[in-house]
């Protein structure tokens, strides 16, 4: 009775809020919950009390008032209750039980309780019932901070797991660097295991709205960032290509005309090409005039999206440098009829260095002749014509085809054509395509949906310009441009922080408030089907007769064990001696015949 005595006058808060009771009566409750002995505690003293006691609590047969006031209430110990006795037999469907998943704590009927029934005259609670006595033991210490209570995620944590994965870290490294920064596993929400279903309802909860989520997030963008660019092109209710460029973009193209592109693979869950439009700045460093994300790798898509590209900027590129793809070169050619084309030099010398003969490439003076008056940036056309027809017929090359064919378009890849273009020596291979997809790449992960792509597009491109600004003059990009909230519009900062200190939310709460955008409930646009480029999945890349050859002839030649050959046609079990082997080719052959 002393005990109900110091349990009463809860008021209505705390009895909604209370999710445990402790009691020192039973002999498996240790020193640290005699601590807290008679106490009921409210939601914010509802963690400490989670991490002392060794069980866990439900709440069990609450009555409530008309108005929805709290009667009466029951909070027991969740290894309350009868265990089902589950008769499993699965050769036997009519009387088999069905399976229940295995929980982590079994049922012991345990007895401890307490009951608490509001007083019709002071409307305060009082313990009607109180059993302090557990047929189980407790958790152990060090297992605590497993209970369910314990594992529940806090918004923070949701926030940070999202947060990680712009910067290509995924659910289980996320959950290592959250226990290193708080100390411990013991001290962070959640296992990695719950760190990776929230990445799972994350992209469960985005679904079949992709599409349509991204488009309206850059829409969205497009009505409040000022001079913010955006296309996208939709064919049979699909998204197949989009354009983008912001403010800051427009100004790296406008102080550094000459780019650079190329496709970027593996970028996003439908295969779609990402094509980022570089530039060099002052300072000889990547900057991006232009971003953009195609379903095709064909003239029609390249051809859209240069003239989303002039759409923005009107002005054309004085040098536009690319590889030898075909489809680039037609769509170059149709759109952008005043910039130069210029090919990728590396890939050129790399075809025509591997076309000839090693006896001549190596052994003789014509690597260092050639590659004289091939880099040189100082050579007049006419000299070079001169010196390159000495070349060749010095080394008897007149007919060699893959020689001819390249100098028959020397006009678009030799420096010795371009010298009358500034700055022409900066940007004469693709490399700097390379070296931004090599960074982009570090920041996106080839399972992104297209929402999580352009969070990770943002964070790449929050790390450029951040370290690009350093170098800059002040007057290249203006001062209203510098803050990330002209740029992406960020939420209010006292609503964040409140956000953020929130112990539950649902999913679709951080989506919308990491993503800024709601789920859409009607769909104009659905998401794609995977697309199937040359380059779009690792091991599927078209390779050439002579990279098959080259590859076969530097593969270890193994010595069959049945008939002694040393050859890499066959095995020991695939052997054309082999009796079994023999067998079942022709129990193949007659399979086929009878299905024909």
């Amino acid at each position: 009775m002393e005990r109900d005595q110091e349990l009463k006058n809860i008021d209505d808060n705390q009895l909604n809020e209370a999710d445990m009771v402790v009691d020192d009566e039973n002999n498996f409750v240790d020193t640290e919950i005699q601590k807290v002995d008679g106490l009921i505690v409210d939601l914010n003293e509802e963690e400490n009390l989670v991490a002392a006691t060794g069980f866990e609590v439900k709440k069990w047969h609450t009555k409530k008032t008309k108005s929805g006031l709290v009667r009466s209430k029951y909070i027991m110990c969740n290894r309350e209750g009868v265990p089902k006795d589950i008769n499993i037999n699965t050769l036997d469907f009519e009387n088999n039980d069905k399976q229940v998943r295995n929980r982590r704590h079994r049922i012991t009927g345990c007895k401890a309780r307490i009951k608490v029934d509001l007083h019709s005259v002071s409307r305060k609670y009082d313990i009607t019932k109180f059993v302090s006595k557990h047929n189980h033991q407790m958790i152990p210490k060090h297992y605590k901070h497993l209970t369910n209570k314990q594992r529940k995620m806090t918004q923070a944590e949701k926030m940070f797991v999202v947060k990680a994965s712009t910067m290509k870290l995924g659910a289980t490294r996320a959950h290592n660097l959250c226990s290193s920064i708080k100390g411990g596993a013991q001290y962070v929400h959640g296992t990695s295991d719950d760190f990776k279903n929230h990445i799972m309802d994350v992209n469960a909860f985005i679904g079949k709205s992709d599409a349509q989520m991204l488009i309206n997030k850059m829409e969205n963008r497009k009505k409040f960032v000022p001079n913010f660019t955006f296309q996208y092109k939709v064919e049979n209710s699909e998204l197949v290509a989009m354009f983008w460029a912001d403010e800051v973009d427009k100004c790296n193209y406008k102080e550094f005309g000459d780019i650079s592109f190329d496709a970027t693979f593996r970028t996003n869950n439908y295969d779609m090409v990402f094509v980022p439009f570089t530039g060099i700045d002052n300072h000889r460093k990547c900057v991006t005039v232009g971003s953009g994300l195609l379903l095709r790798e064909d003239t029609e898509a390249y051809t859209w999206l240069l003239r989303s590209f002039m759409t923005a900027y009107e002005k054309q590129a004085t040098i536009i440098v690319t590889d030898q793809d075909g489809a680039m070169k037609l769509a170059i050619k149709g759109v952008l009829t005043e910039s130069k084309h210029r090919l990728c030099m590396w890939h050129i010398m790399k075809n025509i260095t591997a076309k000839i003969c090693i006896e001549i490439y190596d052994e003789t003076g014509f690597k260092e002749r050639f590659n004289k008056i091939v880099w040189n940036m100082f050579m007049e056309p006419m000299e070079f014509e001169e010196k390159r027809s000495k070349l060749i017929e010095d080394f008897g090359l007149q007919n060699h085809k893959r020689m001819t064919k390249m100098f028959n378009l020397r006009e678009m890849w030799l420096p010795a054509y371009f010298i009358d273009s500034p700055l022409f020596g900066l940007m004469r291979t693709t490399s700097r395509s390379e070296i931004e997809s090599a960074f982009f790449k570090s920041f996106i992960n080839h399972g992104s949906t297209l929402v999580n792509f352009m969070m990770c597009f943002e964070s790449a491109m929050e790390r450029q310009r951040k370290y690009i600004l350093r170098y800059w003059r002040r007057d290249i990009i203006p001062p209203a441009l510098r803050r990330n909230k002209n740029r992406y519009g960020e939420k209010n900062e006292t609503i964040k922080k409140l956000t953020n200190e929130a112990n539950y939310v649902k999913t679709g709460d951080v989506i919308e408030d990491k993503y800024a955008v709601e789920k859409p409930q009607q769909h104009d646009v659905n998401n794609l089907q995977r697309a199937r480029n040359k380059g779009g999945r690792r091991g599927e890349r078209r390779k050439s007769g002579r990279e098959i050859a080259l590859k076969a002839k530097t593969k270890q030649i193994r010595k069959c064990l049945r008939c002694g050959e040393k050859t890499n046609n066959h095995t020991k079990s695939t052997c054309p001696s082999n009796p079994k082997y023999v067998t079942k080719l022709a129990r193949l052959v007659v399979v086929a015949v009878v299905e024909q």
